[in-house]
């Protein structure tokens, strides 16, 4: 029997519900700016979602090149960015709500 719509959107739902911090990181997946910053996530079908972006300080120097999320004393991982960007100048960089998630949709069967 394959994975079931309903199990995958449980498993967004536990996620999401479990998620309460979210790092940036450099190119060697260390915390950058002002991480963590204390994030919360929601259930949308089959992806656990940021509910609310998140901006994080950076100073000149430091490559952004992903995020990371954990709660509960779990870590969740996260994703890379495809391009990371070093910033030349002190700065800003923020995680939008609707680009930054975990999609169950493709949980193997």
């Amino acid at each position: 029997m394959a994975v079931t719509t309903a199990h995958r959107e449980f498993l967004a739902n536990q996620v999401a519900g479990t998620i309460t911090e979210v790092d940036l990181v450099d190119d060697l997946g260390n915390p950058v700016g002002n991480s963590p910053q204390l994030a919360t996530f929601t259930q949308n079908g089959t992806r656990a979602e940021l509910g609310a972006g998140l901006t994080f300080e950076i100073t000149a120097g430091t490559t952004v090149a992903g995020w990371r999320a954990r709660g509960g004393g779990t870590e969740f991982g996260g994703f890379d960015f495809t391009t990371p960007e070093t910033f030349s100048n002190d700065g800003t960089a923020t995680l939008l709500a609707n680009d930054t998630f975990f999609d169950y949709a493709s949980v193997s069967d």
